[in-house]
């Protein structure tokens, strides 16, 4: 008789195949540990700069501190805040970080910010208070701020520095990878700086970079900016082109153009709150209807063909920038007779009525597209 012996232990293949199995289940266990727990950290990061914002609103709230000016963006440093509660960053000592304040004189509102940086290179540029979350941490190289960014249309600052010196600084508007990346997307070609999409929660009062990573911005492409409520726009003196729709349907009531600029697209300014013409003398090339739709007083509504000079061409309308609905369109602009009614030159208008001077002979494709 045979007697079987019972088998108490494991072939080398299925030892191979449990810790074959055991490797692919740490592969997947680590980097999610490893996730929650810098996700945890960031949280706790974000928790300890918002309490830096609470205790300036407590010093504020005291008259220790007060920041009444519009005009200026406030910074002051964390060692100016002090607190028995522990503001510490998780991953490492602060290496620098201030919280920024800024009053809007209508609405008497403040709006506060933060920008802080530990010593390890965890990071938040500057960001608005309620749009705090842990996607805003980031991990740089750069332990440096941006300290002196204005917010808005502001044009000055003013930082309370680490030993509590009050200092009027020149104001900064050049921005790193990681700061641009806050509020715009963006492209770099030839040299320069091509701005692609402004992010909303970034505010409705733009100041606009001179330079993202160190390259001058020169371009805002095809409706970048359009759509989102904006109220005022601070080009930077290195723009060269604005391309078409780019600032549509925003709530702009006033431009300043900077000399660079030589470019402004098909409706680039449509629908919004002008009431004049900015001074486009620098400007070589006008987009038909780029100031359509807008508040302008009826005798300066009618927009005129820019010649590549620079100078005007007043034998052709490319648009209408004012509220009219029965429009007679004036025969002769500085004893210069309209000889032309331009490419989609009162294109959307919804017009009612349109009186043609006799000397017109020629109505380009689309002139009264969609009228």
């Amino acid at each position: 008789m045979k007697i079987r012996r019972k088998n108490l232990g494991f072939t080398l293949i299925e030892l191979l195949a449990v810790i074959v199995i055991l490797a692919v289940l740490l592969g997947i266990a680590i980097p999610m540990v490893s996730g929650y727990m810098t996700n945890s950290r960031k949280d706790s990061y974000i928790d300890s700069i918002k309490l830096y914002i609470d205790d300036v609103k407590a010093k504020q709230a005291i008259r220790e501190y007060t920041f009444t000016n519009p005009d200026v963006t406030y910074y002051i440093h964390f060692d100016n805040i002090d607190t028995d509660r522990e503001k510490k960053s998780p991953f490492a000592d602060w290496e620098d970080g201030y919280v920024i304040v800024v009053y809007d004189k209508e609405s008497k509102i403040y709006e506060y910010y933060v920008t802080s940086v530990d010593k390890k290179g965890y990071k938040v540029a500057i960001t608005e208070e309620t749009q705090l979350t842990r996607e805003s941490v980031f991990r740089s190289d750069d332990l440096t701020l941006s300290v002196g960014r204005v917010i808005g249309d502001r044009d000055e600052v003013i930082v309370y520095g680490p030993t509590g010196e009050k200092d009027e600084v020149t104001p900064v508007y050049e921005y790193t990878k990681e700061e641009a990346e806050v509020c715009y997307n963006y492209k770099i070609e030839n040299n320069g700086v091509t701005i692609l999409k402004y992010k909303k929660e970034c505010g409705t009062d733009v100041v606009l970079p001179t330079k993202i990573e160190g390259y001058p911005v020169i371009n805002l492409t095809s409706s970048s900016f359009r759509n989102l409520g904006l109220t005022s726009i601070k080009f930077p003196d290195t723009l060269q082109n604005i391309q078409s729709s780019a600032f549509e349907g925003n709530q702009l009531s006033s431009l300043i153009f900077p000399d660079s600029l030589r470019t402004i697209g098909v409706m680039a300014f449509t629908n919004n709150k002008l009431t004049e013409l900015p001074d486009i003398s620098m400007v070589t090339s006008l987009g038909s209807g780029a100031f359509s739709n807008n508040l302008f007083g009826d005798d300066e509504a009618y927009i005129y063909k820019k010649n590549s000079n620079g100078t005007f061409d007043y034998t052709t309308i490319i648009g209408y920038a004012g509220e009219g609905k029965d429009l007679v369109i004036p025969a002769t602009k500085n004893g210069v007779q309209l000889t032309t009614i331009g490419n989609q030159a009162l294109r959307n208008m919804s017009l009612n009525s349109v009186v043609i001077p006799e000397g017109v002979t020629l109505i380009d494709y689309g002139a009264f597209w969609n009228c």
